[in-house]
């Protein structure tokens, strides 16, 4: 296979892009466990599915719980995430519909996993201590489960090709550097300042803006594919990174001053463009099109323009918002609530509702980057499974599936769901 695809267990608001929000150090430990429900392809594989009436095609061994990957004919199961239990961690690859076993490779026990990234024929697999820091990546084919190549740091695809490893140091800080995906070599690195950070634009499936943060407010701006600098500029100090906030999204650079007051910078010149007030109700900034989300902790999102920083429209009954085509996905109910939640379409220029989805856990499918389909939990504890028609705004029941398929990934109509007896089920939707 071509491209990249990027599986980033790091902790970081709901979105349907394979890559995490930049600019806030990352947590230790917690990362894996808090990302178990969401692993998600994009990008990513999150939690929530089923399959249709009738039989699985086939069924492999899993132990419960397991992260599953798919990709074309491969499946990928990453099982053994309590080693308490006794069971020990590893990566195995099956051949698809059949089921087939290929290869498995064992994966350190105290090592907490991080995330997948797949480059061509290559399966990069991170880890990194308890303590979150000595993170490894391992290259291993996806054909056989050889080992290619083993470098320090975290992998981070590019877009339109290529991977960075990301490495943190005590004392010096961190470091960003690129690698050949076919051999492990290194090339340019950017170091970044003890106390500061790195942050990533993500497009096109992969990194492709990199900014490395000083706490005294310097920004730098580098191409990933090159390593040349686009920009840099002294902006007001950042102070430590976890009381500061950083996003890069589409043309700026929001940045943060801790308490809730945002300043717009355009990319790459780093520019001012705009400021907006302290606010204590704003949280996290993601796309929403052509414009900019300022979602709300709780629940509520404004939509600014990127340009000026003028609100386009706000609206309190959103708690998340995504782009998927000339339309938003809007859900309704807490960020963190991993159940099933009011869904609608709406207009991204206005805000109005073109059509109401009812109450779904949305299901995210690589490589089309958009839930294609939806469960709903049922009074006697089953599943419903409908798919989500968003272009025309609309659902359509396919059937009831049992309580248990509550953990379950699909891609290109192949659907993969957690069940009882520690077990995958596999089923082909179409």
């Amino acid at each position: 296979m071509t491209g990249d695809v990027v599986i980033d267990l790091g902790e970081r608001p709901r979105d349907p892009e394979p890559e995490p929000a930049g600019g806030r150090p990352r947590p230790p430990a917690r990362w894996w466990r808090a990302a178990l429900p969401l692993l998600l392809a994009l990008g990513t594989l999150t939690a929530g599915a089923a399959p249709p009436a009738g039989p699985p095609t086939v069924s492999v061994p899993a132990t419960d719980p397991a992260d599953f990957l798919l990709l074309g004919d491969r499946l990928l199961v990453l099982q053994g995430l309590l080693p308490a239990d006794g069971t020990a961690r590893e990566l195995v690859a099956y051949r698809l519909p059949d089921g087939e076993p290929l290869w498995r490779r064992a994966l350190p026990d105290d090592d907490v996993p991080m995330g997948l990234t797949v480059h061509d024929d290559l399966l990069l697999v991170s880890t990194a201590s308890s303590a979150g820091d000595d993170a490894s990546t391992s290259a291993i084919t996806l054909d056989a489960g050889e080992l290619r190549w083993q470098r320090p740091g975290r992998a981070l695809a590019v877009a339109g090709g290529g991977v960075l490893l990301e490495t943190h140091r005590p004392g010096p800080g961190q470091t960003v550097r690129a690698v050949d995906p076919a051999t492990g070599a290194p090339g340019w690195a950017v170091p970044v300042a003890a106390e500061g950070f790195a942050a990533y634009r993500y497009a096109g499936g992969g990194v492709d803006l990199v900014a490395a943060v000083s706490p005294a407010g310097r920004v730098e701006l580098y191409d990933p594919r090159t390593g040349a600098r686009l920009g840099a500029a002294d902006l007001p100090r950042i102070g430590h990174a976890g009381h500061r906030y950083l996003e890069l999204v589409g043309d700026v650079l929001l940045v943060g001053d801790g308490t809730g007051g945002i300043a717009g910078y355009d990319v790459p010149s780093l520019r001012r463009r705009w400021t907006l007030p302290p606010d204590p109700q704003t949280g996290w900034a993601s796309p929403c099109g052509p414009a900019v989300c300022l979602h709300q902790p709780d629940a509520g999102v404004r939509v600014v323009d990127p340009e000026t920083g003028r609100t386009r429209w706000a609206d309190p009954r959103w708690s998340h918002l995504a782009p998927v085509g000339d339309r938003l996905l809007a859900e309704s109910g807490r960020p963190d609530d991993r159940e099933d939640r009011p869904l609608a379409v709406l207009d991204p220029a206005t805000g109005r509702v073109l059509g109401e989805l009812g109450r779904w856990q949305a299901l995210w499918e690589w490589p089309a980057g958009q839930p294609r389909y939806g469960l709903r939990r049922l009074a006697d504890g089953r599943m419903l499974l409908a798919e989500l028609d968003l272009p025309a705004a609309r659902t359509r029941v396919l059937t009831v599936l049992p309580g248990w398929a509550r953990r379950c990934g699909a891609q290109s109509g192949t659907l993969v769901c957690q069940a009882p007896g520690n077990t995958l089920r596999i089923w082909r939707l179409r």
